[in-house]
């Protein structure tokens, strides 16, 4: 650009001075001749010409280089994409499984029905003398609690057990499992929450591993494994599409009981795993749970349904559960683990 700069000056000073030069040499008694106005208009449109010539020359290298730059960045953009895909193929978002620990409370008649014969279980009813005073470890994987119950600490792992209970509570009777009546995680790419770029969402379709009584509260482990999936674009998404995205995962519970509405469902543990072995897994610390959750009336007919009053409305609203976080480049880096089942 000062290369320009310069020569364009350059051809403006050699054309002044080509003309003030005329203007002495041309001159017949003092008075330009004819002759001289002639060669001076001549070269005065010739300076012209070629400054004119220089600033389009000048305009045509800019526009070429300006082309190039748009060419350039074009194929980095192209390569970049590529270069996503690839590591989206090796790093692939499916299948995709979804690991949850669920605080949560329910009537004490219906915990002594489910926990009354498990080894470590003390019914306040039986008024026992000698209570049991321990401590555990709550959480499944990075996120554990230190608990120190007064009167019930026990674990029901049997699976057949865990299968009855499940039955129960897809027949919406109460239990000591918390039916996840619909699941639905949403993750934007963009800061404004308009369409997500990935939604996957699961119907009451949850596997549960494990129960563990601290008093009166219920750490529920589950999995979900099936999920529908719609993506914005078409085109191949992964792991790395969490990267800097806002992630939204949101849980209705049907029919909440007053207990649930008194001291709602909170998540202790959210693992969210990615592709086949070995497997990718993204977790959340405990202060990303404290900070980024919340509990709110929910319609289960999606706003549909209008309530005519409290009553109906109690009766008939579900409980929303939010989980919504910013995945920083922080916790991309440092709470993403890779192992084999």
């Amino acid at each position: 650009m000062i290369i320009r700069i310069i020569k364009t000056i350059s051809i403006i000073l050699l054309t002044a001075s080509a003309i003030i030069a005329l203007i002495y040499n041309l001159k017949d008694n003092g008075q330009i001749s004819i002759y001289g106005k002639i060669t001076l208009l001549i070269v005065i449109i010739s300076s012209l010409a070629t400054i004119v010539l220089e600033i389009l020359q000048q305009k045509k290298e800019k526009e070429k280089e300006r082309l190039q730059e748009a060419k350039e960045e074009a194929e980095q953009k192209i390569l970049s994409q590529i270069q996503e895909n690839i590591t989206n193929a090796n790093y692939s978002l499916i299948p995709f499984r979804l690991f949850y620990t669920l605080k949560h409370t329910t009537d004490d008649s219906i915990i002594e029905k489910h926990f009354k014969d498990i080894s470590g279980y003390r019914s306040k009813k039986k008024n026992d003398i000698l209570k049991f005073i321990g401590s555990g470890k709550l959480g499944t994987g990075y996120n554990l609690e230190e608990e120190t119950p007064n009167e019930s600490i026990c674990t029901l792992q049997d699976s057949n057990k865990l299968k009855i209970i499940s039955a129960e509570a897809e027949k919406e009777k109460k239990t000591v499992i918390k039916k996840l009546s619909r699941c639905k995680i949403e993750v934007y790419k963009q800061d404004e929450l308009t369409t997500p770029d990935i939604i996957l969402e699961s119907n009451n379709r949850q596997t549960i591993t494990e129960l563990r009584l601290y008093d009166n509260w219920i750490y529920q482990d589950g999995i979900i494994n099936i999920w529908n999936i719609k993506y914005k674009n078409e085109r191949v998404y992964g792991l790395s599409d969490f990267k800097n995205s806002r992630l939204k995962i949101n849980v209705h519970f049907l029919k909440p009981s007053l207990i649930d509405w008194k001291s709602p469902p909170r998540f202790i543990n959210l693992h969210l795993y990615f592709g086949s072995e070995p497997l990718n897994l993204l977790y959340f610390s405990k202060i990303d749970l404290e900070n980024n959750q919340k509990s709110q009336k929910g319609n289960p007919m999606n706003g549909i349904l209008h309530f005519g009053n409290e009553l109906a409305e109690e009766l008939f609203s579900s409980l929303e559960l939010e989980f919504d976080i910013q995945i920083t480049d922080e916790i991309f880096n440092n709470q993403i683990r890779q192992y084999s089942s």
